[in-house]
C-alpha cells in the first residue's frame, strides 16, 4: 500500500499514534461533511471551513517532524 510505504519511509516502525489519530479524523470528516449536505440536506455552514482548517494544521504539525 502506498500510503503505508510512504509512512514507514519517514518513520521507523510505522506511524505513531497521533499520525493515525489525525489521518482518522481527516478521513471522517471527508466523508461526514459531504453526507451531512447532500443525504441530510443540511446547509454548509462556516464551522465545516473552520474544523478542516483546524484538522489540516493539526496534520501539518503531526507530520512535519517526522
Amino acid at each position: 500500500m502506498a500510503l503505508s510505504t510512504t509512512w514507514q519511509a519517514r518513520t521507523p516502525g510505522g506511524p505513531a499514534p497521533a499520525q493515525l489519530k489525525i489521518t482518522q479524523e481527516m478521513n471522517t470528516l471527508a466523508v461526514f461533511v459531504p453526507f451531512s449536505i447532500v443525504y441530510m440536506k443540511e446547509a454548509p455552514k462556516l464551522d465545516y471551513f473552520w474544523t478542516a482548517l483546524c484538522i489540516v494544521a493539526a496534520a501539518y504539525f503531526v507530520f512535519r517532524s517526522r
